[in-house]
């Protein structure tokens, strides 16, 4: 069994042994993806990431998603909780290959 890394993971494991639902709350929204889909994201009716695809063009989109993994690595372990940055790496990494995909058929 590994080493819970911060209180939050203390709490989850707490409650999904005793059997108790565990809740998360980002912005308000009860059960939010903080990860794929944060609720601050969305606020305006379209996700940030769609509208800044839209307004780039696909190398400069491809390069802040390659960016972005790079920021969410680097801080791992310095800021918050280091879990959800290698996800956050991991999503902005996977959205940089579903792109080089798309791009090339």
């Amino acid at each position: 069994m590994t080493r819970p890394e911060t209180l939050n993971d203390v709490i989850k494991d707490t409650m999904r042994v005793s059997g108790v639902p565990y809740k998360v709350e980002v912005g308000g929204v009860v059960n939010a993806d903080p990860v794929n889909h944060p609720p601050h994201y969305k606020v305006g009716g379209i996700e940030t990431i769609e509208y800044m695809k839209a307004k780039s063009t696909p190398e400069e989109f491809k390069g802040h998603l390659r960016l972005t993994a790079i920021k969410y690595l680097s801080r791992t372990g310095y800021k918050d909780d280091a879990l959800q940055d290698l996800k956050k790496a991991q999503w902005y990494l996977n959205r940089l290959i579903k792109e080089c995909d798309d791009e090339n058929g």
